[in-house]
C-alpha cells in the first residue's frame, strides 16, 4: 500500500501543483449552462471474460447513463475563467446555483483550477502513516537487537 501511494502521489500533479503554487484563491463560481448526453457503455462481467468471442457478446450488457456537463464561471482580479466539469451523478444542479473551487495561477493572471479531496488524498495520508509505522518498527527492531547483542556479550564475558 506504502509503495502504491508513493507512486500515487509521485504522479499526481494537481494537488502537487496547488500546493506549490504561489497564488492561490477561493472563487465562487456561478453556473451558467448544464448540458446532457446519453451515453451507453458495454459492461461485461469479469467471469465470462475468458469466453471465445461469440459467447463473450451473449453476456455482454450495454449500460445506458446520462452524462452532465457542467460549465461553471467565475471573475478574479478583473477576468472572467470557466471550470468544466462532467460526471454522470451531477444531475443535482441547475443553472444559477453557486459553488466555492479552489483555484491557483503561477503567474496570479492566469488560475485554474485545484485538485479536488479525494480518495488520492486519503490514500497519501495512510501512505504517510504507514511510512511513520514502519520507520517507527525498524527502529525497534535496530534497538533490540543491540540490547540483544549486549546482554548477550555480558553473559559470555562474566567467565561462566
Amino acid at each position: 500500500m506504502a509503495a502504491a501511494g508513493f507512486f500515487i502521489y509521485l504522479f499526481e500533479g494537481g494537488h502537487a501543483l496547488y500546493n506549490d503554487a504561489p497564488y492561490k484563491a477561493q472563487a465562487d463560481a456561478v453556473l451558467v449552462s448544464v448540458d446532457k448526453y446519453e451515453k451507453e457503455q458495454e459492461v461485461l462481467d469479469n467471469y465470462y471474460k475468458e469466453l471465445p468471442p461469440a459467447e463473450r457478446e451473449k453476456h455482454t450488457k450495454v449500460e445506458k447513463y446520462t452524462l452532465y456537463v457542467l460549465d461553471w464561471e467565475y471573475e478574479l482580479n478583473g477576468k472572467t475563467y470557466h471550470i468544466e466539469e462532467s460526471d454522470r451523478y451531477l444531475s443535482g444542479y441547475a443553472v444559477g446555483d453557486k459553488k466555492t473551487f479552489k483555484v491557483y495561477s503561477y503567474d496570479g493572471i492566469e488560475y485554474r483550477k485545484a485538485a479536488e479531496n479525494g480518495l488520492t488524498d486519503v490514500m497519501l495520508g495512510l501512505c504517510r502513516i504507514t511510512f511513520a509505522l514502519l520507520a517507527v518498527f525498524i527502529v525497534g527492531i535496530v534497538i533490540a537487537r543491540i540490547k540483544y547483542m549486549k546482554s548477550r556479550g555480558r553473559r559470555s564475558s562474566g567467565g561462566e
